[in-house]
């Protein structure tokens, strides 16, 4: 069993990993890793970071993008 300080070590490597990809490679990591988490249907017992932690994580994400074709593209994805 991974101790907590191996789990953040684990942790930051990938969130390191992460940020190498470009925007639309990391929604859809971003998407991937919530519907993991819902196939668990185990929710972490307190949060360990809060709604606002996130503000601004995608900031221009979309920038340059239709918004209509970005809902087309994922919507797509999701008929597998």
């Amino acid at each position: 069993m991974n101790t907590e300080h191996e789990t953040r070590k684990t942790y930051d490597h990938i969130l390191a990993q992460a940020a190498r990809l470009d925007r639309q490679t990391q929604m859809e990591l971003l998407v991937d890793l919530a519907a993991q988490l819902r196939q668990t249907g185990k929710a972490p017992s307190r949060p360990k970071y809060s709604l606002g932690d996130l503000q601004g994580l995608f900031n221009g994400a979309w920038e340059g993008q239709d918004a209509q074709d970005y809902v087309n593209q994922e919507r797509d994805s999701w008929a597998g």
